[in-house]
This record gives C-alpha cells, structure tokens and sequence, in this order.
C-alpha cells in the first residue's frame, strides 16, 4: 500500500500534547511521529468503529501472528508466540521487569544521560539508579566500559536498562557495541531471559538446540543469590550445519545427560583445571564417550568466572588417555577453524 511521508499534517488544536503550544513554540523534545498512520492501521480502526459498540478485549491471535511473520520476513528468524506477551507500552514493560527481576533497594545501571522515565521505572520501585556517564567525544556519545563494567560488577547490581536507539542522543548503537555489552553481561554472570533446555533456533541453514549445563557456581556466589538459578536458566548449544554437528557443552561441570547426547563430529572441549568446569577427569570421560568426534580444546593458559583462576591446562594431558588422540585440534587463541563434509 503506497505512502506519502511529505504530506504535512497539522495537528494544532487537536489535543496534542506535542503541537498544542505556543505558537512560537518549537516541541522538539516529544517523540511524536508527524506523518500520518498507515493506511492500512487507519482502515482497521474504521472498520472496528462502524461496529459502532465497545468493551473489554481479548488479544487475538493475528496480532501475535502479524509479530511472527515480520520477523520471518525480515531477519529469517523463527518466533513462537509464546514468547509473545501483550502490553500497554514499553514503559509499563520496563517498570514490570524492574519488579520481578531485582529486589528492593537494589542497583540498575543506565548509560546517561537516558531518557528520564527510565528513572521513574526505577525509583518508583523502590530500587536505586546506578548511572554510567556517555562520554562526548567529537561531537558523538560514547560508552565508558571501564566504568560501565565497574558497575556491573557491583554485588548490588541486578539489571542493566540499555536503550537502542539510545534515547536522547539519537544514536543506533552498532553491532560490535552489542557485542561487547553481551560479553560484559555474560562476564558478570548476567541471566539471559526467553529460553529454555531444548528449544531450537534456525540461523540460515543451521539449526542450534539449547542442551542442559550445571553453573551451579552462581548459587554459592554472593553476587548472585538474590535469585536462586536453576537448569533451565544455563545452556550449552547443540549446532546442526550442512557440514556436521557441533557442540558446546558450556561453561558447566559435567552432567550425565552430557553423555547421554548423539555423536556429535565435533566437540568445543572444556577441560580445564578449574572447579566450576567440566574438568581434565570429566573431559575425558566425555572425551571417550563419543569417540569420532572431533576434539576442538578451549579454556586453556586463560581465565574465567568466578575466581579468574588460571586454567594452564595442558593439551598433552590428554593425549595418552583419549580414544583416537589424533582427533584433538588445539588452536591458538582466536585462530580459525572450519567443519567440512569429507
């Protein structure tokens, strides 16, 4: 349906709470879209007036439905619409977040300056507004991750609000920003939310699973014990490709469903010394419980959560106990590898 973004619209003396000013008055500061509505929007409404009778409404499926196209039609990525839930505005979203994921009295950090509701969110509920200050540098906003990683590191801690486009600064943070705040989340032990062991995910032509993983660690962590953290809230990826399976137990200590998996063609392999970790006993066993699979070695002479214990795991250790040693692939950090049929 075709659209007209040059048609100006006067919305003077409507009830705007954006145009219904002094007329020398310039109101920048209302995020008011000026164009008019879709017309196929405009359409639906009229229809649903010329019913001409009101009341309480249920939410159909069509809505959740139009949601799960979109995203398939855009970003070729498969929503289920449970994970779909009706509300009134991002606001009120962002305000009930605030009460079931942190407790009373606790720090939520923003990028500041932000928009100023945000605090309304937050203080309204009772909980404390941690701010970590945008640097200005050549006329653009930047993050301060020295000092945002330093507040997400607190022990008082226990959400993160990111805006994007980050309100009032007009900016869409790019994809390495993202990727850098997921680390720092990930880093500090942050939960993801929306998932659960077994659900799958399509990316092109690869099919990834969330498998079970144990960081019970986070339960005996100081940090952490505001919520108690259950299996289902930890996983590791099972990635089916055109080229074979691979898959990543986690970050977990060794569970007996994680010999209890198909034969997987290969394995990205924890077999570090520290505690929270499979471990060199564990990954062994894992090691010969799927023995053609192909060994790729990870957490080795680097740190980790909780403690920053040094692993200095030795890819040798391995050797004289592994079925198939030849299947051991022990890559520099951050150096390429690629799983191709044949």
């Amino acid at each position: 349906m075709p659209f007209d973004f040059d048609q100006i619209i006067d919305r003077r003396n409507t009830n705007s709470y954006k145009w219904d000013v002094k007329a020398d008055e310039l109101p920048m500061w209302v995020a008011d879209m000026d164009f008019g509505t879709a017309p196929a929007v405009v359409a639906a409404i009229e229809k649903r007036l010329r019913k001409g009778a009101f009341g309480y409404n249920t939410v159909p499926d069509s809505f959740r439905e139009s949601i799960i196209r979109w995203w398939q039609r855009r970003h070729q990525f498969e929503m289920e619409k449970e994970w779909i839930l009706y509300c009134t505005g991002v606001v009120p979203a962002i305000s009930s977040i605030v009460r079931k994921m942190t407790e009373i009295g606790d720090d939520i950090v923003v990028l500041a300056p932000v928009y100023n509701i945000f605090y309304n969110s937050i203080l309204n509920n009772g909980r404390k507004v941690l701010a970590s200050e945008l640097r200005y540098e050549d006329e653009s906003y930047a993050i301060d991750y020295a000092d945002l990683e330093e507040k997400l590191a607190s022990e008082t801690t226990s959400l993160f609000i990111f805006c994007n486009p980050h309100n009032p600064i007009g900016k869409v943070w790019d994809l390495q920003t993202l990727e850098r705040i997921a680390e720092l989340m990930q880093a500090e032990g942050f939960p993801a939310e929306g998932h659960d062991i077994g659900d799958t995910f399509e990316f092109g032509p690869a099919k990834i699973t969330l498998t079970p993983a144990d960081h019970a660690w986070q339960n005996e962590k100081a940090k952490y014990n505001y919520r108690v953290f259950r299996l289902e809230d930890y996983c590791g990826f099972w990635i089916e490709t055109p080229d074979g399976i691979i898959w990543a137990p986690g970050d977990s200590r060794l569970m007996k469903e994680h010999l209890e998996m198909p034969q997987p063609d290969a394995i990205l392999f924890d077999f570090s010394d520290n505690e929270w970790h499979i471990g060199l006993e564990g990954a062994i066993q894992m090691a010969n419980t799927y023995p053609e699979a192909h060994l790729i070695l990870c957490h080795w002479g680097t740190v980790d959560a909780p403690d920053l214990n040094v692993f200095n795991a030795d890819p040798q250790s391995l050797y004289d106990r592994v079925v198939n040693p030849e299947r051991i692939h022990a890559y520099a950090p951050g150096q390429p590898f690629s799983l191709r049929k044949g």
